[in-house]
């Protein structure tokens, strides 16, 4: 009824071509439409891993920690899912084409939609981030010189980006990042965030750096760091580091040497110490910064279980209430019942963190201390509690935890 290939088949009568398959009709097939997708105007592809060196060090210096937007700059468009093309078989009967899917709207914070429901469009002049399928437009200051006692405290309510350095009596506190173009010799900085200072940080136990997420730099010397993330430098010096994440020093002169090291995750370093058997500590897994991290989560849900136990009595009077004939407003009911929901959720998420912080912690047993290079004598490791000192030079090793001992497993 439809497609047919009328010279095939003269073709087959006049050549009397037997015991061949020929084709002599054919029909359109049917085509999805195209899918709904979103034009950028803003890059997403800026290096979250900084490039390497020639020793394979890292680059911090030169990489692009973030990008600019500007009010009401657009940032993204749109494009909406085309109609199917439908196909019709060889009986002439349409073939049902599917349409293209459309995608959710674009989730985050610091920027609007606008009325046609297409457009993005920044709210702020701002550092525009996406990441985990959310944009995330926050505040940033910009400061175009030094930072010292006479600049005075920063506290800023976003990110701050200082185009300099940071001297004695410096002070920045954010509840984003905090990016550093030169160096901090001495000075105080707090960010909810991410700290980077591209140029390292040099000083005399007085440069004080707390962090929810990642401290990362060139170097670190004589530097007192508390972090949510893994701290990463290409040597690190003489320091007092406790963070919940992994401590990584990179490159084939990166050196993790003095100081005392508290990292729950575990650390990699090419070497560890040096021949002046500089005494270089490592407390590993399940040490003070964890049991701190596990104190203040039992204090968390503690009061969490408090409040979901007033909701649940505010929800068992109305209850009562209902029953005895007493009108309970609709408002009231969605308000405790809301509550409710957000706690549970709140609950849920906090019990999965802590489950999978038990997890990481076992996880970071099997390879806790990673040396690549060189580790000297003086160097003392302690992976949950169990202590182990290195009496002597090895290389390329592993220290791991073994029928409750540190042992050393060849790299």
């Amino acid at each position: 009824m439809f497609g047919i290939k009328k010279e095939a088949i003269d073709d087959l009568i006049d050549r009397r071509r037997m015991n061949e398959k020929v084709l002599i009709a054919e029909g359109i097939p049917a085509h999805k439409g195209k899918d709904g997708w979103f034009e950028w105007f803003v890059r997403l592809d800026l290096p979250r891993i900084p490039a390497p060196l020639p020793d394979g060090g890292v680059d911090y210096v030169n990489i692009e920690a973030f990008e600019m937007v500007d009010e009401g700059e657009r940032i993204a468009l749109y494009h909406q899912a085309e109609e199917g093309t439908t196909g019709t078989n060889v009986y002439g009967e349409s073939i049902h084409a599917e349409g293209g899917v459309e995608l959710k709207p674009l989730r985050g914070v610091g920027f609007t939609l606008e009325p046609d429901g297409v457009t993005y469009r920044s709210k702020m002049n701002g550092k525009f981030e996406f990441v985990g399928g959310r944009i995330n437009i926050s505040n940033m200051l910009i400061v175009r010189e030094d930072v010292t006692a006479v600049t005075g405290k920063l506290e800023v309510d976003g990110s701050v980006y200082v185009i300099g350095s940071i001297y004695s009596g410096g002070y920045i506190k954010a509840t984003g990042d905090i990016i550093i173009e030169h160096n901090v010799e001495t000075g105080r900085l707090i960010a909810g965030g991410n700290v980077m200072i591209k140029k390292g940080s040099c000083s005399k136990n007085d440069c004080f750096i707390d962090a929810g997420g990642e401290v990362s730099g060139s170097f670190f010397e004589a530097a007192n760091i508390n972090a949510g993330g893994n701290v990463k430098a290409n040597y690190i010096m003489n320091s007092t580091i406790n963070t919940m994440g992994r401590v990584i020093v990179s490159g084939s002169k990166g050196v993790l040497l003095g100081g005392i090291i508290s990292a729950v995750k575990g650390v990699d370093t090419f070497n560890l110490g040096n021949r002046l058997h500089i005494k270089t500590v490592l407390d590993i897994g399940r040490n003070g910064v964890y049991e701190k991290e596990q104190e203040e989560y039992e204090e968390k849900r503690e009061q969490l279980l408090n409040d979901l136990q007033s909701l649940e009595q505010e929800r068992s009077k109305m209850v009562v209430m209902s029953a005895a004939g007493v009108d309970v407003s609709e408002e009231m009911r969605r308000r405790i019942y809301g509550a409710i929901d957000v706690k549970m959720q709140e609950l849920a998420e906090m019990d999965g963190e802590a489950s999978k912080l038990v997890n990481q912690t076992e996880q970071t047993t099997k390879e806790p201390v990673c040396v690549r290079g060189r580790a000297h004598e003086g160097s003392l490791i302690t992976i949950n509690g169990i202590k182990y000192t290195l009496k002597g030079e090895v290389r390329r090793v592993v220290f791991k935890l073994r029928n409750k001992q540190v042992v050393m497993v060849a790299l």
